[in-house]
């Protein structure tokens, strides 16, 4: 394959996730089920109890459960108990490539990761790009050069994408 990992998992019965999908998917479920979303409001504060209720910026609920989410940088008095080091993960896409040099590449459609500390990870995606993610960052800030930072990362795993843009 010419794929170079210290630790490789090659994913044979692995699906490929597709991130937006999978929160549309679990925003239908919890729909489905009586819960109700509410987008776009912040919470200012959260009373727990039976039920819990919670205070928004623009009016108020209560709910038997109450779910965060958001990026890695929730107010601690919302939820003191959360504890979170903001990680940022770089990932790049290789341009379109034919069906055959994808599978040269990468031969079965195999997602690779490599189970280090930091995990890195290659797969293909439906329009024949390579998508590659190894860029961890922790902390505020973002890289300047995402490519710059990742690029080296996919050489060193995919020797044959350097002839390929990103």
């Amino acid at each position: 394959m010419g794929i170079i990992f210290d630790k490789p998992l090659i994913g044979v019965a692995m699906c490929h996730l597709h991130p937006l999908n999978l929160a549309l998917g679990e925003t239908e479920a919890i729909r489905c089920h009586g819960g109700r979303i509410y987008e776009r409001s912040v919470a200012t504060e959260v009373k727990y109890g039976a039920p819990n209720r919670v205070k928004t910026v623009r009016g108020k609920a209560s709910a038997t459960f109450v779910i965060f989410a958001g990026k890695a940088y929730l107010p601690s008095q919302l939820e003191p108990r959360l504890k979170s080091m903001a990680c940022g993960s770089q990932i790049v896409a290789s341009e379109p490539l034919s069906r055959d040099r994808v599978l040269a590449l990468l031969p079965n459609n195999y997602c690779v990761e490599d189970c280090n500390y930091l995990l890195d990870y290659l797969r293909p995606t439906a329009n024949n790009q390579l998508l590659y993610g190894g860029g961890v960052v922790y902390g505020a800030r973002k890289p300047q050069d995402i490519e710059a930072l990742i690029r080296p990362k996919l050489l060193r795993t995919l020797p044959a994408a350097a002839r390929h843009s990103v």
